[in-house]
């Protein structure tokens, strides 16, 4: 063979993994594409739901009933409200949680999900203040996971049990 068929080869090669990478890129983006597009039509009808629930014009069950699916995009729905509602409204975002077993499905996930799991996991118990996970996060202060650690941190913190960080 001469030099000139392994350039060949060669150019070949790199054309095959470039239109590889290329196809990779469009699946991942049609992925995301997919994901927004549900996640957009859950929150159109999740927001109507929760701003009539917090209005007291649909009772509790009703609203679990709805909002009981999907709960990692009702997490990622719910996190605006979850960081800035305060007192009553809260509190009642924080029984709707309960009511529709969003908090039971985050504990099973930050004990036994994946990586990304338990950190999304840690942050919405952090933010419902769920004193159960605090066994959990607090063995995962110790984690190698430098991101789990600093999830588990911020959770305890939301949580309001600082006391762990002092102790010895």
């Amino acid at each position: 063979m001469t030099m000139l068929n392994y350039l060949y080869y060669l150019a070949g090669g790199l054309i095959i993994f470039i239109l590889l990478i290329i196809l990779i890129i469009i699946i991942y983006h049609l992925q995301y594409k997919r994901r927004n597009r549900i996640f957009e039509q859950k929150k159109k009808e999740w927001e109507e739901i929760l701003f009539q629930y917090l209005n007291d014009d649909l009772s509790l069950e009703k609203t679990a009933a709805v909002m009981n699916d999907s709960y990692f995009y009702l997490y990622d729905f719910l996190k605006p409200y979850l960081k800035n509602l305060r007192g009553d409204d809260f509190e009642k975002l924080r029984q709707l949680v309960q009511k529709n077993k969003m908090i039971d499905f985050f504990l099973l996930k930050l004990k036994k999900g994946n990586r990304e799991e338990k950190i999304k996991a840690a942050a919405f118990l952090g933010k419902v203040r769920e004193k159960r996970a605090l066994p959990l996060l607090k063995d995962y202060l110790n984690s190698e996971d430098k991101s789990l650690m600093t999830a588990s941190i911020w959770a305890i913190a939301d949580i309001g049990e600082q006391e762990f960080f002092f102790r010895s």
